[in-house]
Formats: structure tokens, sequence, C-alpha cells
């Protein structure tokens, strides 16, 4: 678990810190995903959608005119 020390009574700034070091450790990520048991069939569903939705967004990133972002001519 991060800890932050208070320095001069100033705690909004060892707030940021413990938010900052919170993030880095994906604490909260983790504590969100053991909230509910998740089956391994819907963690695979789920890890194959995220990898469809990155390869659509890379397509379109790839391909503007093909996705309607600019014109042929």
């Amino acid at each position: 678990m991060p800890k932050v020390n208070v320095i001069n009574n100033n705690f909004d700034i060892a707030f940021r810190k413990f938010k900052r070091s919170v993030s880095k450790a994906n604490t909260l990520q983790e504590f969100r995903e053991r909230m509910h048991y998740e089956k391994p069939a819907q963690k695979r569903r789920k890890a194959k959608m995220a990898g469809t939705l990155r390869w659509r967004k890379k397509e379109r990133e790839l391909d503007p005119v093909r996705f309607g972002r600019k014109r042929m001519y």
C-alpha cells in the first residue's frame, strides 16, 4: 500500500502525491477487478473486444479516406 508523508500540514500536496502513487501501483484497478468474480470466458471475451476496438481505431487512423474523414477528390 502506498504511503505519503504530510509535510508542514499541507494536506493537498500529500493527497495529490498519494493519488499519483495509487494510480502508478494500479491499486484501484485491481480493487475494481476483484470486487466481482468474472468467469474466464468473460475475461477472454472482454480482452478480445478490447483488441478489436484497438484494431478498429488504428485502422481509422491509417486509412482516413475509407472511413470518411477525408474526401478522395
